[in-house]
């Protein structure tokens, strides 16, 4: 992997939401989302057990950042990958630069906006989205996230059973039109018809533990 850009706050500056061409967490058509039953979905967990194997050859492992660079740790002190700015890590997948976007204060806040921290350190967001052509969020998920400068790009999805890593590859992006959305374990259908977005199949749904245990600290 190339050397760590000498300036994390000008990369920073692309990956956040005011740079995205694309819609960003919780993203919403015109006519807004109606929450629907989803039957037929395919649970992250159902995809993350279909290729172990192959994410197994495919996963970093951590532990492959030069000493120089600042890196994120997972709450056990393993080092998880390069810091980007405080929201994403640079790491390998597949042998391809990824980005993982997504990390957000490890804080908790009540309706009145009065917010505690478990924690100096970062988690996972729990407001991205996975897309689907379908309007009960069955049969292909797509991410719309792609652009940051890596073949691959990863986003945190919440589903039942915990927070999964949904990884896309860049030059699979296509054109699709988007009947429903799935985020924070909710399946939600678009209301108004579809939302056209550019794009990317789902290449792999890795667990987030795969990554280390949060908090994640900057060092």
């Amino acid at each position: 992997m190339k050397p760590l850009l000498t300036s994390l706050a000008l990369l920073g500056l692309a990956l956040t939401g005011q740079a995205q061409p694309l819609p960003g967490p919780g993203a919403r058509s015109p006519g807004g989302l109606q929450q629907v039953a989803s039957p037929n979905r395919t649970a992250s967990g159902a995809l993350a057990n279909a290729d172990k194997a192959d994410r197994a050859r495919r996963a970093d492992k951590g532990g492959k950042v030069s000493t120089d660079a600042i890196v994120w740790v997972d709450a056990t002190g393993r080092t998880v990958g390069r810091a980007i700015n405080t929201n994403a890590v640079l790491l390998t997948y597949d042998g391809q630069p990824t980005i993982l976007t997504g990390l957000e204060v490890d804080q908790v806040c009540d309706a009145g906006g009065v917010c505690s921290y478990a924690s100096s350190g970062n988690r996972w967001s729990s407001y991205f989205s996975v897309y689907y052509t379908s309007p009960d969020c069955s049969g292909t998920p797509y991410l719309p996230y792609g652009g940051f400068g890596t073949p691959y790009v990863g986003v945190p999805v919440v589903d039942a059973d915990g927070t999964y890593i949904y990884l896309l590859k860049v030059t699979d992006t296509v054109r699709v039109n988007a009947a429903s959305s799935y985020s924070n374990n909710t399946c939600s259908a678009i209301r108004g018809g579809e939302l056209p977005l550019d794009a990317a199949p789902v290449s792999a749904v890795v667990p987030a533990s795969s990554f280390g245990r949060p908090p994640y600290f900057l060092k």
